[in-house]
């Protein structure tokens, strides 16, 4: 994921993504979609079954973690700089 290596290497970057228009919902709509597929899967077939083999939510575990640390970046680039203005 392209977007997280850019968050994560520089700070400009992270705060260019998290100005555009759709990156933040887009990540955040990424998160949900595998959140819902994984409670789905859990509440159809077990638990066990989620974990026995998790990219079955349609998304691999590392792309989940790639987009959370991606909005963690953001985030953080986002308020230091609003605590920097104040």
């Amino acid at each position: 994921m392209i977007v997280s290596t850019l968050a994560q290497a520089d700070p400009v970057a992270a705060r260019g993504l998290a100005l555009q228009p759709s990156c933040v919902s887009q990540l955040i709509s990424i998160l949900e979609s595998a959140e819902s597929a994984a409670f789905n899967i859990a509440q159809s077939r077990g638990v066990a079954a989620l974990r026995q083999n998790p990219e079955a939510m349609g998304t691999s575990l590392d792309m989940i973690r790639r987009t959370s640390a991606t909005l963690v970046e953001m985030a953080q680039v986002c308020l230091t700089k609003v605590h920097v203005l104040s």
